[in-house]
């Protein structure tokens, strides 16, 4: 499966929010085809309300695992990694290496899947994406941050039947604290689920 394909695959199961996908994800990798992924246990399922969007932000390819897992319990998985390859023979910031493979083997499992068209969005982040802690100038700079105008506005989810947020994390960070404080300020519900261990 090409990226192409596996961009379109993942837009045509979007419903409602494809327009919030990150083609970034699809066109920046060369794929190398390790598929060695597996569909997400989500150990917080039971905590989470089913009439809830969710945020998961996990480290690289495990917000794909568990989206798929999600998309089988009748969310829709919208994927908004932001982050690019490091040119040849350079080293990035942030790992994505397996990003784009995953993808591709969530695409493949999503064609099996039926998502109905009122599902619950569940957005998917890299929690590694601001890794910047050891800047230094042989490196190449591919981390992202997450902003504002990257997720539906408060308006469009609450249009839509949706008047909570859940954030799956292991840690809330910077940039999405200021979404969710946004978030909350427009009448959001919003309740973190902190994963203590991956």
């Amino acid at each position: 499966m090409t990226n192409r394909q596996a961009y379109n695959i993942w837009y045509s199961k979007s419903q409602l929010y494809g327009n919030w996908i990150k083609p970034i994800a699809f066109a920046s990798y060369t794929p190398t085809q390790n598929l060695s992924y597996q569909i997400g246990e989500l150990s917080y399922i039971d905590k989470v309300d089913k009439s809830n969007a969710l945020i998961l932000d996990l480290p690289q390819y495990r917000g794909v695992e568990d989206g798929v897992a999600l998309s089988k319990l009748g969310w829709v998985a919208i994927p908004l990694y932001n982050g690019t390859q490091a040119p040849p023979n350079a080293h990035g910031f942030v790992n994505n290496t397996h990003i784009i493979d995953s993808l591709i083997w969530g695409a493949e499992q999503l064609q099996q899947i039926e998502i109905s068209t009122n599902a619950k969005p569940a957005f998917l982040l890299d929690s590694l994406r601001r890794n910047r802690s050891h800047l230094v100038n042989h490196m190449y700079d591919n981390s992202w941050d997450i902003y504002e105008h990257d997720l539906p506005t408060a308006s469009f989810l609450k249009n839509h039947s949706i008047n909570a947020l859940t954030v799956i994390t292991n840690s809330v960070q910077k940039d999405l604290k200021a979404i969710l404080k946004k978030y909350k300020n427009d009448g959001m519900n919003v309740e973190i689920i902190s994963l203590v261990k991956r």
